[in-house]
């Protein structure tokens, strides 16, 4: 994952960010692709 390769080179926070927005990307892909 891309949050995977650039998270470590950030603050934490930023960190903590980037890897909400790929959890919440993906859960929206599975929500629309599969539930909805």
């Amino acid at each position: 994952m891309f949050a995977s390769r650039v998270a470590p080179l950030m603050p934490p926070v930023a960190a903590a960010v980037v890897w909400l927005m790929a959890v919440g990307t993906a859960a929206a892909g599975f929500w629309t692709f599969f539930l909805n």
